[in-house]
């Protein structure tokens, strides 16, 4: 867990995606915001300089990050933010209901599993971020599926670790075509101020709205944010998801 600012102001908390680095997707919220927040930064499992075992699924970093956040001593959270595998890592976060969190925003996140197609997809998507880094476009169909155009490179490259492995890639890949809300206790979400956005291009999230909105049993407050890709509000415009926080929590 990083830490940016100071532990007496209130918490934010911000979960990177599969293979990216949390310095490269967050730097321009935490420079906005780390004078009156202190910002609580979960690294997932491979996606950093320490050597430690792959991601094994979405439960298990959920349960990590709830004991780093009780060895800090803290009670309460006011706004969690997860991109991608760290939205779904956020809703099992509080479905834990170990840990306050006031509010969330669940940007990008895919919560029904791939059924047989997990393995295989997870090998295809390690490959193509692999790719990534060698400057190489991810194939035509997961482009329109993620909603790009000739742009993943330039969206993707920058917030991606460096020297993630293939190995790290497959894994963390593989927990979130695995993490499944279907049979998930909602009990935990009854109070809870949750938000949902994504790119207007990209197809699993708003595919997942409905499964989303039958385990909160309320109406989401939902942001569609125009003319973007997976991520690329983050990546291009980081100022759209610091309005996102802002909003929330003022």
């Amino acid at each position: 867990m990083k830490i940016v600012g100071d532990l007496n102001n209130p918490k934010i908390m911000l979960v990177h995606g599969a293979g990216f680095y949390w310095e490269n997707c967050f730097r321009e919220i935490i420079e906005s915001l780390k004078s009156s927040y202190c910002i609580l930064l979960p690294v997932l499992p491979g996606h950093s300089n320490i050597n430690e075992e792959p991601i094994k699924s979405v439960e298990q970093v959920a349960a990590m990050i709830i004991k780093e956040i009780k060895d800090l001593r803290v009670d309460n959270i006011e706004l969690a933010y997860g991109i991608s595998l760290g939205a779904s890592i956020v809703l099992e976060t509080i479905l834990c209901g170990e840990v306050n969190i006031k509010k969330v925003i669940l940007d990008g996140g895919q919560y029904i599993n791939m059924g047989e197609n997990i393995e295989l997809f997870s090998n295809i998507m390690s490959k193509q971020f692999i790719g990534l880094l060698e400057n190489n476009h991810l194939q035509k169909e997961i482009r329109d599926n993620m909603g790009y155009d000739e742009n993943d490179i330039e969206v993707l490259k920058p917030m991606l670790f460096k020297s993630i492995s293939n190995e790290t890639l497959y894994s963390a890949f593989k927990a979130a075509y695995s993490y499944d809300i279907t049979n998930k206790n909602s009990d935990k979400l009854a109070t809870k101020d949750i938000s949902v956005s994504f790119g207007s291009r990209e197809i699993y999230a708003k595919d997942s709205l409905n499964y989303l909105e039958k385990l909160i049993k309320k109406e989401l407050e939902v942001e569609e944010i125009k003319d973007m890709g997976h991520s690329e509000a983050l990546s291009k415009h980081p100022e759209i998801i610091i309005e996102m926080i802002k909003s929330r929590i003022k």
